[in-house]
């Protein structure tokens, strides 16, 4: 393997773990808030919410290196 793939490779278990850690923390955040007593999403309207963003999606989603779901440019 060329050292040129080898880095890429590192590159993208890198932004690959980066982006799960936040994503890690933020749900660890949002534990904290609702264990305090903050109160949660309401589950109709998030699920009106990506209904909507759905039918307006007009681009496949891809896997990329920068995130699991960005879109075709």
């Amino acid at each position: 393997m060329h050292h040129n793939a080898v880095a890429a490779a590192l590159a993208q278990k890198t932004d690959a773990a980066a982006w799960r850690l936040g994503l890690l923390q933020q749900a660890h955040q949002r534990d904290v808030t609702l264990q305090a007593g903050e109160p949660g999403l309401d589950w109709q309207a998030m699920k009106t919410h990506l209904n909507q963003h759905l039918a307006q999606a007009r681009q496949p989603l891809v896997l990329s290196r920068f995130s699991p779901w960005s879109k075709v440019s």
